[in-house]
């Protein structure tokens, strides 16, 4: 391979190689959040973030009635009845879609039930405000 004039073949082909490879990067991986670090995502300050967030419960709750359990245990559908009322339209379409999937199939009534009583809550709550 070519090299430029003034380098020697060694110090070329040090500066070139990606971090990507590069040996002190090896060792870094990256991992997926556990379901506490998403639901505590949801009250980020970051839009970004709660979207996110909000979409990846989404993608997390779908099918798995593990999961839908712990995060009404973990308190995340306060959290995603909270993102309903946010300004941006992509936050309040993930939280929806979230809370969709945490209340679908037959063995999921404590989520239905939980759903239910927030979003009640969240009503009375906006009409005290109004008035």
């Amino acid at each position: 391979m070519y090299t430029p004039y003034g380098l020697n073949d060694d110090d070329y082909h040090s500066r070139r190689r990606s971090p990507s490879i590069d040996t002190e990067f090896r060792e870094q991986r990256w991992r997926d959040p556990d379901l506490q670090e998403v639901i505590e995502y949801l009250s980020h300050t970051s839009d970004v973030i709660k979207e996110n967030a909000a979409a990846y419960l989404q993608h997390l709750c779908y099918n798995d009635d593990n999961i839908k359990s712990k995060t009404r245990s973990l308190n995340g559908i306060a959290y995603l009845v909270s993102l309903l009322q946010h300004e941006k339209p992509e936050i309040q379409k993930n939280a929806c879609g979230a809370l969709r999937n945490l209340c679908y199939g037959k063995r999921n009534d404590e989520n239905k039930v939980c759903l239910f009583v927030l979003e009640n809550i969240l009503y009375v709550y906006t009409l005290l405000l109004k008035y």
